[in-house]
């Protein structure tokens, strides 16, 4: 059973350009908190290859922990929130 419900990731990849399609979808699921056997379930890939992605993604972003790597999620995520919102207020 899905409980992972984000069918697009495409509004992602203009916050994550620099990851691959499958290390967005691996991200943004961990980003949201989805445990990484729920992620290996969900995209049928292996632990082995969800914790390569990971590691990959975290050299990338140059952090050693799960939390900061979570916090770089949150942080483009909110601030793109922020944007979005400011933009609105700005038009009414």
């Amino acid at each position: 059973m899905k409980v992972f419900f984000i069918d697009d990731f495409s509004p992602y990849l203009e916050l994550f350009p620099e990851l691959s399609k499958t290390q967005l979808k691996i991200f943004v699921m961990y980003g949201h908190g989805i445990t990484p056997e729920r992620i290996t379930l969900e995209l049928n890939i292996t632990l082995n290859t969800f914790y390569s992605h990971i590691k990959y993604i975290k050299d990338k972003y140059q952090v050693d922990s799960s939390s900061e790597l979570r916090g770089i999620f949150y942080a483009r995520r909110d601030s793109h929130y922020m944007r979005s919102l400011k933009k609105l207020t700005r038009k009414i």
